[in-house]
């Protein structure tokens, strides 16, 4: 299915053909030109089905340079930001070394090398109760910036109350 026009629309299966999606690292590259799609799978009824797919990713070690006949002016501001989270994760990772008494540049080179900027899209729901967001789940990196905006739907389970905590957005922040 494909979310198009607000509503999802049935994509219907032609036989022994595939289907390409747009990725959303390709809309970035494209600065918008290009669109991904929102999509999902659901289950059927009737017929057991298998999914089989495969995806062309950048290696980790790519560098996305933008492209500057992308560049438009209104979108100038948020790369900047972008920009400067690579800076701030490098002091936060120099000040963790020197309080946790680690080595000079401890976590300098393949440590900190990566950087990966990801994107969830969540539409307003009449009934948050009847969708799943984002599942529980631990961060397996060094360290995450989520950019929250004005939504409050960041949620931090507090083993001492066994209980689920609503972080509350900064503003600004």
């Amino acid at each position: 299915m494909v979310f198009k026009d607000e509503q999802w629309l049935v994509v219907e299966p032609v036989p022994d053909a595939f289907v390409v999606n747009i990725g959303h690292t390709l809309q970035i590259i494209s600065n918008g030109k290009l669109s991904s799609a929102e999509h999902r799978v659901v289950t059927n009824k009737k017929i057991l089905r298998m999914s089989v797919v495969s995806f062309i990713i950048l290696p980790e070690t790519a560098i996305l340079n933008l492209q500057k006949h992308f560049l438009i002016r209104t979108a100038r501001g948020s790369w900047k930001l972008f920009c400067g989270v690579r800076k701030l994760s490098l002091c936060l990772l120099d000040l963790i070394t020197e309080g946790l008494e680690l080595e000079y540049e401890f976590f300098e080179g393949e440590l900190s090398q990566v950087q990966i900027m990801g994107m969830n899209y969540y539409q307003p729901c009449p009934d948050p109760t009847l969708t799943l967001g984002l599942l529980k789940h631990y961060d397996g990196n060094l360290l995450t910036f989520l950019l929250q905006e004005q939504v409050h739907d960041l949620q931090v389970f507090k083993l001492r109350s066994n209980g689920w905590l609503l972080i509350l957005s900064l503003m600004p922040s």
